[in-house]
């Protein structure tokens, strides 16, 4: 193999090689996004079920 083709083939696939490991870093910033989304959803909705249920008791 010639020094073109093996540089041709190297650029290659170090360019591929960023642009899965970006795509692999986009998804994980998404699914904790979504983590902190349902977590602060969790926090709200637990904070207002002790008045909810104290209301009903009197």
């Amino acid at each position: 193999m010639n020094n073109t083709l093996q540089l041709f083939w190297s650029g290659g696939l170090h360019i591929a090689k960023i642009f899965i490991l970006h795509k692999k870093n986009i998804q994980l910033t998404k699914k904790k996004e979504e983590s902190k989304k349902n977590t602060i959803w969790q926090i709200k909705t637990f904070q207002f079920l002790p008045f909810f249920f104290i209301g009903l008791y009197y």
